[in-house]
């Protein structure tokens, strides 16, 4: 599979709509993306559900459109970036859809760091704007 693995640092990118019939896409785009950097199977099983939950908060939150999932191969693994995309400006949205808690958001990070090896929330206006997954298991 030497020939058909991508590149170290490259990208591959993908951007769907914020809605739950898109998870199957966002899965499988998850899936056919890892099995190219030469991640384990493993890994791969657990970054497809931490993928999988993290977007599901990015659609939780009610105020985004699209989302953003951008995946790069790094030396020892996968980092996969989630990033929510909003019409209008987080701060500037007028009705206060879900905001986490910090309870809430405290269990996110320990949800997702049981299946990624580091886990980033970003943070804008109080809301999870971006989640970045980094899995460092390679074969």
């Amino acid at each position: 599979m030497e020939g058909k693995t991508i590149a170290l640092g490259s990208t591959v990118e993908l951007c769907v709509p914020a809605v739950k019939e898109m998870m199957l896409v966002i899965r499988l785009t998850a899936a056919a993306v890892m099995v190219r950097t030469g991640i384990s199977a493993d890994s791969m099983d657990e970054m497809k559900m931490a993928v999988e939950e993290a977007a599901h908060c990015l659609m939780q939150a009610g105020y985004i459109s699209s989302i953003r999932l951008a995946f790069v191969r790094v030396s020892d693994g996968v980092s996969i970036t989630l990033r929510g995309v909003a019409e209008e400006s987080v701060c500037q949205k007028a009705d206060q859809r879900h905001l986490f808690s910090e309870d809430e958001i405290a269990v996110i990070r320990c949800v997702l760091e049981s299946m990624a090896d580091e886990v980033i929330l970003s943070m804008d206006c109080g809301r999870i704007c971006a989640i970045e997954l980094l899995s460092r298991t390679v074969k």
